[in-house]
Protein backbone atom coordinates (compact mmCIF):
# COMPACT_ATOMS: atom_id res chain seq x y z
CA UNK A 1 0.00 0.00 0.00
CA UNK A 2 2.70 2.72 0.96
CA UNK A 3 4.50 1.72 -2.32
CA UNK A 4 1.89 1.93 -4.60
CA UNK A 5 1.06 5.58 -2.53
CA UNK A 6 4.52 6.39 -2.98
CA UNK A 7 4.28 5.26 -6.86
CA UNK A 8 0.85 7.36 -7.53
CA UNK A 9 2.65 10.49 -6.02
CA UNK A 10 5.73 10.31 -8.45
CA UNK A 11 3.50 9.63 -11.19
CA UNK A 12 1.83 13.16 -10.26
CA UNK A 13 4.82 14.81 -10.36
CA UNK A 14 6.09 13.35 -13.67
CA UNK A 15 2.95 14.42 -15.29
CA UNK A 16 2.99 18.27 -13.29
CA UNK A 17 6.99 18.44 -14.78
CA UNK A 18 5.91 17.38 -18.09
CA UNK A 19 3.43 20.24 -18.39
CA UNK A 20 6.40 22.58 -17.80
CA UNK A 21 9.45 20.74 -19.96
CA UNK A 22 10.04 22.39 -22.75
CA UNK A 23 12.02 20.76 -25.53
CA UNK A 24 15.32 23.43 -24.96
CA UNK A 25 15.65 22.13 -21.27
CA UNK A 26 14.77 18.38 -22.67
CA UNK A 27 18.07 18.49 -25.05
CA UNK A 28 19.97 19.65 -21.67
CA UNK A 29 18.98 16.72 -19.88
CA UNK A 30 19.54 14.49 -22.92
CA UNK A 31 23.06 16.17 -23.14
CA UNK A 32 24.19 14.70 -19.85
CA UNK A 33 24.39 11.37 -21.58
CA UNK A 34 26.56 12.38 -24.20
CA UNK A 35 30.16 12.03 -23.60
CA UNK A 36 32.53 14.05 -21.48
CA UNK A 37 34.48 16.64 -23.79
CA UNK A 38 37.80 18.52 -22.19
CA UNK A 39 37.86 21.99 -22.71
CA UNK A 40 41.26 21.35 -24.80
CA UNK A 41 39.94 18.53 -26.53
CA UNK A 42 38.17 18.97 -29.89
CA UNK A 43 36.73 15.19 -29.68
CA UNK A 44 35.83 12.59 -27.12
CA UNK A 45 38.10 9.94 -26.00
CA UNK A 46 36.50 6.64 -26.34
CA UNK A 47 36.64 5.93 -23.14
CA UNK A 48 35.42 9.32 -22.24
CA UNK A 49 32.85 9.11 -19.54
CA UNK A 50 29.39 10.50 -20.04
CA UNK A 51 28.93 14.03 -18.33
CA UNK A 52 26.46 12.73 -15.82
CA UNK A 53 29.18 10.47 -14.61
CA UNK A 54 31.63 13.40 -14.53
CA UNK A 55 29.15 15.50 -12.35
CA UNK A 56 28.38 12.50 -9.86
CA UNK A 57 31.75 11.62 -8.70
CA UNK A 58 33.65 14.29 -6.82
CA UNK A 59 36.49 14.71 -4.77
CA UNK A 60 36.87 16.03 -1.23
CA UNK A 61 40.42 17.00 -1.35
CA UNK A 62 42.64 20.63 -0.60
CA UNK A 63 44.75 19.96 -3.95
CA UNK A 64 44.53 23.11 -6.26
CA UNK A 65 44.10 20.77 -9.26
CA UNK A 66 40.85 19.05 -7.70
CA UNK A 67 39.56 22.33 -5.78
CA UNK A 68 39.45 24.07 -10.26
CA UNK A 69 37.82 21.09 -11.61
CA UNK A 70 34.76 20.72 -8.64
CA UNK A 71 34.66 24.57 -9.05
CA UNK A 72 34.18 23.99 -13.00
CA UNK A 73 31.52 20.91 -11.98
CA UNK A 74 30.16 23.72 -10.02
CA UNK A 75 29.62 26.00 -12.60
CA UNK A 76 28.00 23.61 -15.01
CA UNK A 77 25.72 22.60 -12.27
CA UNK A 78 24.87 25.84 -11.37
CA UNK A 79 23.97 26.46 -15.09
CA UNK A 80 22.03 23.30 -15.29
CA UNK A 81 20.03 24.52 -11.73
CA UNK A 82 19.35 27.97 -12.80
CA UNK A 83 17.66 26.93 -16.34
CA UNK A 84 15.56 24.37 -14.13
CA UNK A 85 14.55 26.68 -10.98
CA UNK A 86 11.25 27.64 -12.55
CA UNK A 87 10.12 24.22 -12.81
CA UNK A 88 11.64 23.04 -9.11
CA UNK A 89 9.51 26.29 -7.74
CA UNK A 90 6.68 24.82 -9.44
CA UNK A 91 6.70 21.12 -8.18
CA UNK A 92 7.84 22.57 -4.85
CA UNK A 93 9.22 18.78 -4.20
CA UNK A 94 10.39 18.40 -0.62
CA UNK A 95 13.84 18.12 0.18
CA UNK A 96 13.85 14.37 1.49
CA UNK A 97 12.20 13.73 -1.58
CA UNK A 98 15.12 15.31 -4.13
CA UNK A 99 16.94 13.31 -1.81
CA UNK A 100 15.80 9.95 -2.94
CA UNK A 101 15.29 10.61 -6.41
CA UNK A 102 18.73 12.40 -6.30
CA UNK A 103 20.53 9.41 -4.55
CA UNK A 104 18.92 6.60 -7.02
CA UNK A 105 20.82 8.62 -9.82
CA UNK A 106 24.23 8.49 -7.53
CA UNK A 107 24.37 5.13 -6.75
CA UNK A 108 23.54 3.78 -9.98
CA UNK A 109 25.68 3.78 -13.09
CA UNK A 110 24.41 6.63 -16.19
CA UNK A 111 23.31 3.56 -19.02
CA UNK A 112 21.08 1.95 -16.20
CA UNK A 113 20.08 6.06 -15.44
CA UNK A 114 19.38 6.33 -19.18
CA UNK A 115 17.30 3.65 -19.84
CA UNK A 116 14.66 4.73 -16.66
CA UNK A 117 11.43 5.76 -17.90
CA UNK A 118 11.61 8.38 -15.56
CA UNK A 119 14.49 9.52 -15.36
CA UNK A 120 14.20 13.25 -16.33
CA UNK A 121 12.15 14.10 -12.90
CA UNK A 122 15.31 11.71 -11.70
CA UNK A 123 18.09 14.18 -13.30
CA UNK A 124 16.35 17.33 -12.58
CA UNK A 125 16.17 16.57 -8.79
CA UNK A 126 20.29 15.31 -9.37
CA UNK A 127 21.07 18.81 -10.91
CA UNK A 128 19.22 20.07 -7.31
CA UNK A 129 21.16 17.57 -4.88
CA UNK A 130 24.34 17.35 -6.81
CA UNK A 131 24.56 21.52 -7.08
CA UNK A 132 24.03 21.16 -3.10
CA UNK A 133 26.31 19.05 -1.89
CA UNK A 134 29.28 20.55 -3.78
CA UNK A 135 28.56 23.78 -2.69
CA UNK A 136 28.84 22.33 0.81
CA UNK A 137 32.30 20.72 -0.56
CA UNK A 138 33.50 23.69 -1.72
CA UNK A 139 32.50 25.74 1.25
CA UNK A 140 34.28 23.64 3.96
CA UNK A 141 37.42 23.15 1.41
CA UNK A 142 37.29 27.40 1.29
CA UNK A 143 37.10 27.50 5.48
CA UNK A 144 39.82 24.64 5.50
CA UNK A 145 41.76 26.72 3.44
CA UNK A 146 41.08 30.04 5.28
CA UNK A 147 42.24 28.19 8.94
CA UNK A 148 45.59 26.68 7.12
CA UNK A 149 46.31 30.04 6.02
CA UNK A 150 45.86 31.75 9.15
CA UNK A 151 47.73 28.74 10.99
CA UNK A 152 50.73 29.26 8.68
CA UNK A 153 50.50 32.88 9.22
CA UNK A 154 50.30 32.87 12.82
CA UNK A 155 53.09 30.07 12.86
CA UNK A 156 55.65 32.37 10.77
CA UNK A 157 54.72 35.59 12.26
CA UNK A 158 55.53 34.12 15.69
CA UNK A 159 58.89 32.84 14.75
CA UNK A 160 59.89 36.04 13.09
CA UNK A 161 59.08 38.23 15.90
CA UNK A 162 61.17 35.81 18.27
CA UNK A 163 64.22 35.77 16.01
CA UNK A 164 63.89 39.91 15.67
CA UNK A 165 63.04 39.38 19.65
CA UNK A 166 66.68 37.95 19.92
CA UNK A 167 68.26 40.21 17.76
CA UNK A 168 67.02 42.86 19.46
CA UNK A 169 68.31 41.94 22.70
CA UNK A 170 71.85 41.70 21.57
CA UNK A 171 71.45 45.60 20.12
CA UNK A 172 70.08 46.22 23.55
CA UNK A 173 72.85 46.24 25.83
CA UNK A 174 75.40 48.14 24.09
CA UNK A 175 72.15 50.58 23.56
CA UNK A 176 71.33 50.70 27.54
CA UNK A 177 75.37 50.41 28.22
CA UNK A 178 75.54 54.13 26.52
CA UNK A 179 72.59 55.59 27.30
CA UNK A 180 73.66 54.53 31.23
CA UNK A 181 76.95 56.16 30.51
CA UNK A 182 75.32 59.23 28.58
CA UNK A 183 72.91 59.52 31.65
CA UNK A 184 75.71 60.15 34.43
CA UNK A 185 77.09 63.10 32.27
CA UNK A 186 74.38 64.95 31.12
CA UNK A 187 73.46 64.42 35.32
CA UNK A 188 77.29 65.93 36.34
CA UNK A 189 76.89 68.76 33.26
CA UNK A 190 73.30 69.63 34.91
CA UNK A 191 74.89 69.97 38.49
CA UNK A 192 77.26 72.60 36.87
CA UNK A 193 75.22 74.14 34.86
CA UNK A 194 72.25 74.86 37.09
CA UNK A 195 74.93 75.35 40.10
CA UNK A 196 76.04 78.96 41.61
CA UNK A 197 79.53 77.71 41.96
CA UNK A 198 80.65 78.33 38.64
CA UNK A 199 81.68 80.96 35.61
CA UNK A 200 79.30 81.39 32.90
CA UNK A 201 82.89 80.94 30.92
CA UNK A 202 83.36 77.78 32.82
CA UNK A 203 79.94 76.69 32.61
CA UNK A 204 80.31 76.57 28.83
CA UNK A 205 83.62 75.05 28.87
CA UNK A 206 81.96 72.16 30.87
CA UNK A 207 79.77 71.48 28.64
CA UNK A 208 82.06 71.73 25.62
CA UNK A 209 84.13 69.16 27.41
CA UNK A 210 81.72 66.91 28.00
CA UNK A 211 80.35 66.88 24.15
CA UNK A 212 83.51 65.79 22.88
CA UNK A 213 83.55 62.88 25.53
CA UNK A 214 83.95 59.26 23.70
CA UNK A 215 80.41 58.13 25.28
CA UNK A 216 78.16 60.94 23.56
CA UNK A 217 80.31 59.89 20.10
CA UNK A 218 79.46 56.79 20.48
CA UNK A 219 75.79 57.57 22.27
CA UNK A 220 75.18 59.36 18.79
CA UNK A 221 76.45 56.54 16.72
CA UNK A 222 74.03 54.21 18.11
CA UNK A 223 70.87 56.60 16.87
CA UNK A 224 70.04 54.37 13.82
CA UNK A 225 69.85 50.86 15.87
CA UNK A 226 67.33 53.66 18.30
CA UNK A 227 65.24 54.22 15.49
CA UNK A 228 65.38 51.00 13.80
CA UNK A 229 64.14 49.63 17.31
CA UNK A 230 61.42 52.09 18.14
CA UNK A 231 60.28 51.43 14.27
CA UNK A 232 59.67 47.86 14.93
CA UNK A 233 58.38 48.10 18.27
CA UNK A 234 55.83 50.67 16.88
CA UNK A 235 54.94 48.43 14.17
CA UNK A 236 54.69 45.08 16.56
CA UNK A 237 52.55 47.17 19.10
CA UNK A 238 50.12 48.08 15.78
CA UNK A 239 50.21 44.76 14.53
CA UNK A 240 51.79 45.55 11.06
CA UNK A 241 53.66 42.54 10.53
CA UNK A 242 51.22 40.21 11.36
CA UNK A 243 49.54 42.06 8.71
CA UNK A 244 52.79 42.18 6.16
CA UNK A 245 52.41 38.70 6.69
CA UNK A 246 49.00 38.03 5.97
CA UNK A 247 49.69 40.26 2.38
CA UNK A 248 52.78 37.89 1.37
CA UNK A 249 50.64 34.36 2.07
CA UNK A 250 47.52 35.89 0.01
CA UNK A 251 48.89 34.75 -3.07
CA UNK A 252 49.09 31.22 -2.22
CA UNK A 253 46.08 31.24 -0.37
CA UNK A 254 43.92 32.45 -3.14
CA UNK A 255 45.48 29.85 -5.33
CA UNK A 256 42.58 27.78 -3.90
CA UNK A 257 39.86 30.32 -2.43
CA UNK A 258 39.71 32.56 -5.19
CA UNK A 259 37.44 30.44 -7.53
CA UNK A 260 35.53 29.70 -4.66
CA UNK A 261 35.14 33.18 -4.03
CA UNK A 262 33.81 33.80 -7.39
CA UNK A 263 31.15 31.22 -7.92
CA UNK A 264 29.99 30.05 -4.55
CA UNK A 265 26.66 31.94 -3.68
CA UNK A 266 27.44 33.55 -0.26
CA UNK A 267 24.94 35.99 0.98
CA UNK A 268 25.71 37.60 4.95
CA UNK A 269 25.47 40.91 6.26
CA UNK A 270 25.03 44.47 4.28
CA UNK A 271 28.82 45.35 4.86
CA UNK A 272 29.78 42.32 4.37
CA UNK A 273 27.85 41.11 0.87
CA UNK A 274 28.88 44.38 -0.44
CA UNK A 275 31.91 43.32 -0.30
CA UNK A 276 30.72 40.09 -1.61
CA UNK A 277 28.87 41.38 -4.63
CA UNK A 278 31.94 43.56 -5.89
CA UNK A 279 34.57 40.90 -5.56
CA UNK A 280 31.95 38.81 -7.67
CA UNK A 281 31.07 41.50 -10.25
CA UNK A 282 34.60 42.18 -10.81
CA UNK A 283 35.41 38.46 -10.98
CA UNK A 284 38.22 38.96 -8.66
CA UNK A 285 39.97 41.91 -10.47
CA UNK A 286 39.27 44.76 -7.88
CA UNK A 287 39.15 48.02 -9.42
CA UNK A 288 37.67 51.14 -8.16
CA UNK A 289 36.06 52.27 -5.10
CA UNK A 290 36.53 48.93 -3.18
CA UNK A 291 34.73 48.58 -0.45
CA UNK A 292 36.09 48.45 3.38
CA UNK A 293 33.00 48.83 5.81
CA UNK A 294 33.22 45.09 6.66
CA UNK A 295 36.85 45.51 7.93
CA UNK A 296 37.55 46.40 11.35
CA UNK A 297 39.53 49.87 12.29
CA UNK A 298 42.66 48.49 12.46
CA UNK A 299 42.66 46.44 9.53
CA UNK A 300 40.86 49.24 7.61
CA UNK A 301 44.32 51.13 8.23
CA UNK A 302 46.61 48.73 7.65
CA UNK A 303 44.78 47.92 4.01
CA UNK A 304 45.49 51.44 2.93
CA UNK A 305 48.85 52.30 1.22
CA UNK A 306 50.65 55.57 1.81
CA UNK A 307 49.13 57.01 -1.72
CA UNK A 308 45.89 56.08 0.13
CA UNK A 309 44.95 53.07 -2.09
CA UNK A 310 44.03 49.65 -1.08
CA UNK A 311 46.34 46.68 -1.13
CA UNK A 312 44.86 44.04 -2.99
CA UNK A 313 46.26 41.19 -1.68
CA UNK A 314 45.86 42.05 2.08
CA UNK A 315 42.52 43.24 1.50
CA UNK A 316 41.62 39.75 -0.01
CA UNK A 317 42.61 37.52 2.56
CA UNK A 318 40.93 39.86 5.26
CA UNK A 319 37.90 39.24 2.72
CA UNK A 320 38.27 35.54 3.02
CA UNK A 321 38.94 36.17 6.97
CA UNK A 322 35.72 37.53 7.57
CA UNK A 323 34.00 35.47 5.30
CA UNK A 324 35.18 32.08 6.69
CA UNK A 325 34.93 33.13 10.45
CA UNK A 326 30.77 34.34 9.06
CA UNK A 327 30.53 30.95 8.18
CA UNK A 328 31.39 29.52 11.27
CA UNK A 329 29.26 31.97 13.29
CA UNK A 330 26.25 31.95 10.88
CA UNK A 331 26.12 35.48 10.08
CA UNK A 332 27.16 34.34 6.63
CA UNK A 333 25.32 31.63 4.89
CA UNK A 334 25.34 29.70 1.12
CA UNK A 335 21.91 29.81 -0.49
CA UNK A 336 22.04 26.78 -2.17
CA UNK A 337 23.65 24.41 0.29
CA UNK A 338 22.40 21.53 2.22
CA UNK A 339 24.98 22.55 5.42
CA UNK A 340 25.66 26.40 5.91
CA UNK A 341 22.26 27.09 4.63
CA UNK A 342 20.51 30.26 6.63
CA UNK A 343 18.92 29.44 10.14
CA UNK A 344 15.66 31.34 9.29
CA UNK A 345 15.30 28.30 6.56
CA UNK A 346 14.77 26.01 9.55
CA UNK A 347 12.61 28.39 11.20
CA UNK A 348 8.73 28.64 10.86
CA UNK A 349 8.15 31.25 8.01
CA UNK A 350 6.77 35.02 9.46
CA UNK A 351 3.35 34.51 7.71
CA UNK A 352 3.06 31.33 8.94
CA UNK A 353 3.54 31.92 12.70
CA UNK A 354 1.37 35.08 12.81
CA UNK A 355 -1.81 33.16 11.41
CA UNK A 356 -1.61 29.83 12.70
CA UNK A 357 0.50 30.81 16.31
CA UNK A 358 -2.33 29.22 18.49
CA UNK A 359 -2.78 25.79 16.57
CA UNK A 360 1.46 25.43 16.31
CA UNK A 361 1.55 26.22 19.92
CA UNK A 362 -0.97 23.51 20.89
CA UNK A 363 0.29 21.09 18.39
CA UNK A 364 3.38 21.19 20.10
CA UNK A 365 1.88 21.20 23.61
CA UNK A 366 3.50 24.87 24.63
CA UNK A 367 0.17 26.68 24.79
CA UNK A 368 1.49 27.32 27.90
CA UNK A 369 4.38 29.32 26.78
CA UNK A 370 2.25 31.82 24.87
CA UNK A 371 3.06 35.26 27.09
CA UNK A 372 6.88 35.51 27.31
CA UNK A 373 6.53 37.64 30.33
CA UNK A 374 4.83 35.40 32.57
CA UNK A 375 7.43 32.35 31.85
CA UNK A 376 10.31 35.26 32.05
CA UNK A 377 9.00 35.74 35.65
CA UNK A 378 8.94 32.46 36.12
CA UNK A 379 12.65 31.34 35.06
CA UNK A 380 13.72 34.53 37.59
CA UNK A 381 12.32 33.27 40.41
CA UNK A 382 13.26 29.95 39.84
CA UNK A 383 17.11 31.11 39.16
CA UNK A 384 17.36 33.43 42.07
CA UNK A 385 16.01 30.28 44.01
CA UNK A 386 18.63 28.22 42.85
CA UNK A 387 21.83 30.82 43.89
CA UNK A 388 20.54 31.63 47.09
CA UNK A 389 20.05 27.74 47.81
CA UNK A 390 23.33 27.10 46.38
CA UNK A 391 25.34 29.67 48.67
CA UNK A 392 23.36 28.79 51.69
CA UNK A 393 24.49 25.48 51.04
CA UNK A 394 28.23 27.09 50.93
CA UNK A 395 28.20 29.57 54.19
CA UNK A 396 26.46 26.84 56.27
CA UNK A 397 29.09 24.28 55.39
CA UNK A 398 26.77 22.09 54.18
CA UNK A 399 28.90 21.50 50.86
CA UNK A 400 31.75 19.22 51.92
CA UNK A 401 33.21 20.12 48.47
CA UNK A 402 34.08 23.35 48.73
CA UNK A 403 35.63 25.70 51.49
CA UNK A 404 36.04 29.37 51.67
CA UNK A 405 40.01 30.78 51.80
CA UNK A 406 41.00 33.78 53.89
CA UNK A 407 40.61 36.06 50.67
CA UNK A 408 36.99 35.08 50.34
CA UNK A 409 37.85 32.95 47.54
CA UNK A 410 35.88 29.33 47.13
CA UNK A 411 38.31 26.16 46.88
CA UNK A 412 37.16 23.62 45.03
CA UNK A 413 37.86 19.94 46.50
CA UNK A 414 37.90 16.54 44.33
CA UNK A 415 36.05 13.71 46.05
CA UNK A 416 38.30 10.54 45.80
CA UNK A 417 37.23 7.66 44.05
CA UNK A 418 35.97 5.18 46.10
CA UNK A 419 37.13 1.01 45.02
CA UNK A 420 34.55 -1.54 44.21
CA UNK A 421 34.04 -3.83 47.27
CA UNK A 422 32.96 -6.78 44.75
CA UNK A 423 34.45 -6.73 41.25
CA UNK A 424 31.15 -7.62 38.63
CA UNK A 425 31.93 -11.56 36.94
CA UNK A 426 32.58 -12.12 33.62
CA UNK A 427 28.83 -13.44 32.39
CA UNK A 428 31.06 -15.18 29.23
CA UNK A 429 33.15 -17.36 29.12
CA UNK A 430 36.76 -16.21 27.82
CA UNK A 431 38.05 -18.74 26.05
CA UNK A 432 35.76 -18.68 23.35
CA UNK A 433 35.53 -16.02 20.34
CA UNK A 434 32.33 -15.57 18.61
CA UNK A 435 32.75 -14.62 14.83
CA UNK A 436 30.73 -11.34 13.74
CA UNK A 437 29.21 -13.26 11.47
CA UNK A 438 27.81 -15.29 13.62
CA UNK A 439 26.60 -12.65 15.63
CA UNK A 440 24.76 -11.23 13.13
CA UNK A 441 23.35 -14.23 11.41
CA UNK A 442 22.18 -14.60 15.26
CA UNK A 443 20.96 -11.61 15.63
CA UNK A 444 18.88 -11.75 12.40
CA UNK A 445 17.67 -15.28 13.26
CA UNK A 446 15.88 -13.13 16.45
CA UNK A 447 15.01 -9.69 14.75
CA UNK A 448 14.89 -10.27 10.72
CA UNK A 449 16.04 -6.87 10.49
CA UNK A 450 17.21 -7.78 7.02
CA UNK A 451 13.74 -7.93 5.47
CA UNK A 452 13.34 -3.94 6.39
CA UNK A 453 16.18 -3.33 3.41
CA UNK A 454 14.52 -2.46 0.38
CA UNK A 455 15.91 -2.09 -3.13
CA UNK A 456 15.47 2.01 -3.65
CA UNK A 457 14.07 0.76 -7.39
CA UNK A 458 10.79 -0.77 -6.19
CA UNK A 459 9.79 -1.30 -10.06
CA UNK A 460 10.98 -4.72 -11.33
CA UNK A 461 12.95 -5.87 -8.32
CA UNK A 462 14.42 -9.43 -7.84
CA UNK A 463 14.31 -11.35 -4.62
CA UNK A 464 16.78 -9.59 -2.12
CA UNK A 465 20.14 -11.23 -2.17
CA UNK A 466 21.42 -13.38 0.52
CA UNK A 467 22.01 -12.75 3.76
CA UNK A 468 25.38 -13.29 3.34
CA UNK A 469 26.13 -10.57 0.95
CA UNK A 470 24.15 -7.81 3.36
CA UNK A 471 26.28 -9.12 6.59
CA UNK A 472 29.38 -8.66 4.15
CA UNK A 473 28.41 -5.21 3.08
CA UNK A 474 27.93 -4.28 6.53
CA UNK A 475 30.99 -5.69 7.43
CA UNK A 476 32.67 -3.69 5.05
CA UNK A 477 31.25 -0.49 6.02
CA UNK A 478 30.81 -1.11 10.03
CA UNK A 479 34.48 -2.18 10.30
CA UNK A 480 35.97 0.70 7.80
CA UNK A 481 37.22 -2.03 5.59
CA UNK A 482 35.58 -0.78 2.73
CA UNK A 483 33.59 -2.51 -0.69
CA UNK A 484 36.90 -3.02 -3.12
CA UNK A 485 38.77 -4.85 0.27
CA UNK A 486 35.91 -6.74 1.26
CA UNK A 487 35.11 -8.39 -1.83
CA UNK A 488 38.56 -9.49 -2.32
CA UNK A 489 38.90 -11.52 0.89
CA UNK A 490 35.55 -13.43 0.45
CA UNK A 491 34.77 -16.65 -0.93
CA UNK A 492 31.87 -17.93 -3.65
CA UNK A 493 30.67 -14.36 -3.95
CA UNK A 494 30.59 -13.06 -7.85
CA UNK A 495 32.42 -9.68 -8.26
CA UNK A 496 31.04 -6.36 -7.56
CA UNK A 497 27.74 -8.10 -5.95
CA UNK A 498 28.72 -6.96 -2.52
CA UNK A 499 29.16 -3.09 -3.54
CA UNK A 500 25.40 -3.40 -6.08
CA UNK A 501 24.01 -5.04 -2.39
CA UNK A 502 25.41 -1.55 -0.48
CA UNK A 503 24.24 0.80 -3.24
CA UNK A 504 20.85 -0.90 -3.81
CA UNK A 505 19.73 -1.62 -0.15
CA UNK A 506 21.95 0.40 2.59
CA UNK A 507 20.37 3.26 2.51
CA UNK A 508 19.90 5.45 5.61
CA UNK A 509 16.67 4.95 6.03
CA UNK A 510 16.77 1.03 5.71
CA UNK A 511 19.47 1.08 8.13
CA UNK A 512 17.28 2.97 10.36
CA UNK A 513 14.22 0.63 10.07
CA UNK A 514 16.59 -2.16 10.62
CA UNK A 515 18.28 -0.81 13.47
CA UNK A 516 14.88 -0.30 15.04
CA UNK A 517 13.79 -4.20 14.95
CA UNK A 518 17.05 -4.98 16.93
CA UNK A 519 16.03 -2.25 19.19
CA UNK A 520 12.55 -3.44 19.68
CA UNK A 521 13.90 -7.24 20.47
CA UNK A 522 16.74 -5.91 22.98
CA UNK A 523 13.72 -3.89 24.63
CA UNK A 524 11.72 -6.99 25.07
CA UNK A 525 14.67 -8.81 26.82
CA UNK A 526 14.75 -8.42 30.55
CA UNK A 527 18.68 -8.00 30.72
CA UNK A 528 18.63 -4.36 29.96
CA UNK A 529 16.58 -3.57 33.25
CA UNK A 530 19.79 -4.58 34.97
CA UNK A 531 21.61 -1.43 33.71
CA UNK A 532 18.95 1.43 34.52
CA UNK A 533 20.04 2.49 37.82
CA UNK A 534 16.54 4.66 38.28
CA UNK A 535 13.30 2.89 36.51
CA UNK A 536 12.35 7.19 35.96
CA UNK A 537 16.02 8.25 34.27
CA UNK A 538 17.04 7.40 30.90
CA UNK A 539 20.96 7.35 30.24
CA UNK A 540 22.00 7.68 26.73
CA UNK A 541 25.30 7.08 25.40
CA UNK A 542 26.55 9.36 23.02
CA UNK A 543 30.34 8.68 21.27
CA UNK A 544 32.23 8.78 18.08
CA UNK A 545 34.58 7.37 15.71
CA UNK A 546 38.11 8.24 14.98
CA UNK A 547 40.14 7.63 11.88
CA UNK A 548 43.24 8.51 10.63
CA UNK A 549 43.17 10.54 7.21
CA UNK A 550 46.40 9.72 4.79
CA UNK A 551 45.26 12.11 2.15
CA UNK A 552 45.18 16.33 2.47
CA UNK A 553 41.25 15.72 3.16
CA UNK A 554 39.19 18.76 3.46
CA UNK A 555 37.55 16.79 6.90
CA UNK A 556 40.77 15.76 8.17
CA UNK A 557 42.65 17.88 11.23
CA UNK A 558 44.89 17.85 13.42
CA UNK A 559 44.71 16.42 17.00
CA UNK A 560 47.92 15.59 18.78
CA UNK A 561 45.73 13.88 21.58
CA UNK A 562 44.10 11.56 19.21
CA UNK A 563 46.37 11.25 16.04
CA UNK A 564 49.10 12.54 17.11
CA UNK A 565 51.38 14.32 15.31
CA UNK A 566 49.11 13.18 12.00
CA UNK A 567 45.86 14.06 10.94
CA UNK A 568 42.71 12.48 11.65
CA UNK A 569 38.50 13.05 11.68
CA UNK A 570 35.78 11.97 14.00
CA UNK A 571 32.72 11.28 13.10
CA UNK A 572 29.56 11.31 15.48
CA UNK A 573 26.14 9.69 14.32
CA UNK A 574 23.17 12.35 14.70
CA UNK A 575 21.13 9.84 17.04
CA UNK A 576 22.01 8.65 20.27
CA UNK A 577 20.87 5.18 21.92
CA UNK A 578 19.67 4.51 24.86
CA UNK A 579 22.25 3.41 27.53
CA UNK A 580 20.96 0.22 27.93
CA UNK A 581 20.61 -0.80 24.65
Amino acid sequence: MINQARDNYENQIQDHFEQHLTPELLLLLTDLFEQYLPDNQKTAAQNSPFKLTKLRVKSELMKVKVIRENVADLRALKCLYERFLPILKALELSNNFVEELAIQVLRSRSPQVKRWKNRNLYLICFIQYQYFYLSDVLTQTFTKAVEQNINLCEKTYKIQRQEQQEANIEQLVPILESYLLQGELIENMQKIVLGLSHTEPEKLKTIAAGLRENTTEDFIRLLPAVKKLYLQTTRQTQNEGYFNQIAEGSQKMQMKVGHMLRYLSFSGQKALQEAIDFYQKKEGNLTGNIPVAFLKPNERKAVMDKDGRVQISLYKSLLARHLSKGLKTGAVYVTTSHEFKSLDTYLIDEKTWQEQKLTLMERANLRHLESWKTIQDQLQDNLTHCFNYTFDRINNGENLWLEKRKNGKLKFKTPTKEEPQNEPKNLYPNDRFISLFEAMQTVNRVSEFTSSLESFRLQNVRKQPHERLIFAALMAYGCNLGIGRMEKSTKNILPNSIETTANNYLSSSNLQKANDRVIAITNRMMIHKLFKKDPNITHTSSDGQKFDVLLDSIHANYSFKYFGKEKGTVRRSDFYLFFHQ
